[in-house]
């Protein structure tokens, strides 16, 4: 578990600001945030979030598939 989420941390580089934010509100922290929470912290809608961290994953998958598969 420790090296999936050395893994993502490296992964967040690749992202946008807003992106790496919303990942880490919603994966890395010890109670995550809803989509909720974070449609009221950036002003958005629910929706806009989950869209956002689609995007975000999608971006993670591609880049852990280029750097990490064997």
């Amino acid at each position: 578990k420790h090296l999936q989420t050395t893994r993502l941390k490296q992964a967040l580089n690749i992202l946008k600001p807003r992106q790496a934010e919303i990942i880490k509100c919603r994966y890395l922290k010890d109670k995550a945030d809803t989509l909720e929470v974070l449609s009221a912290k950036y002003n958005i809608s629910r929706e806009r979030v989950r869209q956002i961290e689609h995007d975000a994953m999608a971006k993670i998958k591609k880049y852990c598939l280029e750097h990490y598969s064997m």
